[in-house]
């Protein structure tokens, strides 16, 4: 994996409104699981934000990333294989 296990990681994304935002979600890989523990997003369009800054949020994207975080919690779900 790209992830060390038991290290905290950035992973950059960005949403598309009616512009382009950014933002971040802090992850940590534990086995086959990755659990997201905070994430931040730039309420400005077009406007990079630092991992690990928190600038001041909207809802709308705060519903948009979580959205993804679940997606992508269902979607390990699915991939599980227990040994």
């Amino acid at each position: 994996s790209l992830l060390d296990e038991g290290e905290l990681r950035y992973l950059g994304v960005r949403v598309m409104l009616s512009d382009w935002h950014y933002g971040w979600i802090a992850v940590i890989r534990e086995g086959t699981e990755l659990e997201a523990i905070a994430w931040a997003y730039e309420t400005q369009p077009n406007f990079p934000v630092a991992a690990g800054q928190f600038p001041e949020p909207s809802t709308l994207v705060v519903y948009s990333l979580s959205a993804v975080v679940v997606v992508f919690g269902r979607r390990r779900g699915r991939n599980y294989r227990p040994d």
